[in-house]
């Protein structure tokens, strides 16, 4: 039986060696061999009962159990199970969809998958890069590249916007020619009408700069068609920053909205775009490009010379940035959760040790009274 198992598998992995898969389903039985149970055995137990021992095999990989007795990868961990003659099988109830692993297994792989990811987790966009590349763009032409770019991170930094939902994957654009479409065949990205700004009574409280002139606008309402989480049709208000107009999301929204209007991009394609020299059509801002200016700008920022540290900003780092400054600020995980359109708890793995966070503790211990009579 062990036999028909491996020559299965050798044909169907013809860029294997045999060798490699011998191993490792000599390793399976010696599995099963250690909880008492020859392979005969393991194929006439019942599905459920081989599913549990199949999760538990995983189990045992995670910790190490392998033929090297060494950590080994998710994708790694999927070719032992393969080797193994354990394989994804159709839903029960959904025969149409992709096969899957049996729920417990597929929890083990997950959990796994999960913690691998903690220590490549996204540094997030500062407050301070933002600054550096408000500088920077000041110079430039209000159209240009860095100038749209500064002005998606500042919304970006107030929204926690995923790169689907404002910048285009180059290598799919290059394959298509088409913006990323949702199933409805609309932009996944944001389009003007995903945009309303309006005016609201200003509060009294607003610390507002005299150095700057009254805005237009100063409220802003941005609706998500298409999300992730399946919340669509989603909308979130947002308000002018009177302390830091040059790092308001409002005003940053008015920028893009006139930035598409100059540009004469049709109103129904994403407004994530900026005029190239010598070029007559609206260019996209795709993830690669973001991904380049937040390493160049990290490095400038932060002095790094690591490329370890460097290759941990991509575009994920504004979601990431979102999440941190508001956690640093004080938000509770509540507000976190309805500002930046988490279901889940999943966020907690991006909240980062600031500065700002040890003051933030200092200033809530300082302000109580501890002097309590424990009975």
């Amino acid at each position: 039986m062990g036999g028909s198992v491996v020559s299965k598998n050798v044909s169907s992995h013809k860029d294997k060696k045999y060798g490699t898969i011998r191993s490792r389903f000599a390793h399976f039985l010696k599995f099963l061999q250690s909880h008492s149970l020859k392979h005969d055995q393991f194929l006439s137990l019942p599905q459920s009962s081989q599913d549990y021992v199949s999760a538990c095999y995983a189990e045992s990989l995670v910790r190490g159990n392998t033929i090297k007795q060494q950590d080994i990868s998710l994708n790694t961990i999927f070719h032992y199970l393969k080797d193994a003659g354990i394989h994804k099988r159709p839903h029960p109830l959904y025969p149409s969809r992709l096969p899957t692993y049996p729920p417990l297994l597929d929890s083990v792989l997950l959990e796994y998958k999960r913690w691998q990811s903690v220590p490549n987790r996204r540094h997030p966009v500062t407050i301070s890069m933002l600054n550096s590349l408000y500088q920077t763009q000041k110079s430039l032409h209000q159209d240009s590249y860095l100038s749209a770019l500064f002005d998606w991170l500042v919304v970006g930094m107030q929204t926690g916007q995923r790169k689907s939902e404002w910048c285009q994957d180059l290598p799919n654009f290059k394959k298509t020619q088409k913006v990323a479409l949702s199933v409805q065949s609309t932009p996944l990205a944001f389009i003007a009408d995903d945009f309303v700004l309006s005016s609201k009574p200003i509060p009294s409280s607003s610390n507002i700069s005299s150095d700057h002139p009254p805005p237009h606008f100063n409220y802003l309402t941005i609706t998500w068609r298409f999300q992730k989480n399946g919340q669509n049709g989603q909308a979130v208000s947002f308000s002018h920053d009177y302390a830091n107009p040059h790092l308001s999301v409002v005003a940053a929204a008015e920028r893009i909205l006139l930035r598409a209007q100059r540009l004469h991009q049709p109103h129904h394609l994403p407004l994530a775009v900026y005029a190239q020299p010598k070029q007559t059509t609206p260019s996209y801002i795709f993830h690669t490009q973001v991904q380049s200016s937040l390493r160049a700008i990290a490095k400038k920022v932060y002095k790094l010379t690591d490329p370890s540290h460097i290759q941990k900003y991509s575009c994920h780092s504004i979601r990431v940035g979102a999440c941190v400054l508001l956690h640093s600020a004080g938000a509770d995980t509540l507000t976190i959760k309805f500002r930046l359109r988490w279901r889940s708890d999943s966020f907690m793995e991006y909240l980062r040790n600031t500065p700002r966070l040890a003051s933030l503790h200092t200033q809530i211990i300082s302000s109580k009274n501890t002097d309590v009579l424990c009975l």
